[in-house]
């Protein structure tokens, strides 16, 4: 099953859009957010992340906390637009489809 949808989010007191691809196969969930606006490209290259929705975010370095707030920042605005798209951000499902 694949979800596509746009959500608003706030992020350094300005309000943002993300284009949110959601895709589930055997329990696994893979998350693609794309950022519209360039100015978040200096945060995130090329404006969009992918990851494994089932192991959570992709960036954990200290390095990368503005990169982690502005994951945080549309997280948290998907998850207020549909909060089935998260539910196995932290589920250990290693499942793969074929």
């Amino acid at each position: 099953m694949a979800r596509l949808f746009t959500t608003a989010f706030q992020f350094r007191k300005q309000t943002y859009t993300a284009v949110v691809s959601v895709t589930e196969c055997n329990e696994t969930q893979t998350v693609m957010i794309y950022f519209p606006d360039e100015s978040l490209h200096e945060i995130l290259p090329g404006g969009r992340v992918t990851f494994d929705g089932n192991k959570g975010l992709p960036v954990d370095f200290p390095q990368f906390t503005l990169a982690q707030e502005l994951l945080l920042a549309v997280l948290s605005a998907i998850k207020q637009h549909d909060a089935q798209v998260l539910m196995h951000i932290t589920s250990k499902t290693n499942q793969r489809c074929n």
